[in-house]
């Protein structure tokens, strides 16, 4: 099912690129769209990954750190990107 089809509860992507600062497309509104369904509404979906979007990613990685980061040893990028998330926020998600 692509971005956007079916009810929340069924939505999925496929993400196949590193997406950072200052992208924009397809991918960063499916992007944006996946944080809000899971953080709230809290991203304006406008397929422009800027600070909001970047803060945003921040917030799931902080959600999660305890389910999948830390068992997977990803604590310490997890650090990294919080720290660099101003200049350097990169995501690789794959559903």
């Amino acid at each position: 099912m692509q971005a956007g089809q079916g009810s929340q509860s069924q939505w999925c992507h496929d993400f196949y690129v590193n997406l950072r600062v200052g992208d924009r497309g397809n991918d960063v509104s499916a992007l944006q769209h996946a944080l809000n369904l899971d953080l709230g509404q809290i991203v304006e979906e406008t397929g422009y990954f800027g600070e909001d979007t970047a803060s945003a990613v921040t917030g799931l990685q902080e959600k999660y750190r305890g389910e999948i980061l830390t068992p997977n040893g990803l604590r310490n990028r997890l650090c990294r990107l919080v720290h660099k998330k101003k200049t350097q926020s990169a995501v690789r998600l794959r559903s």
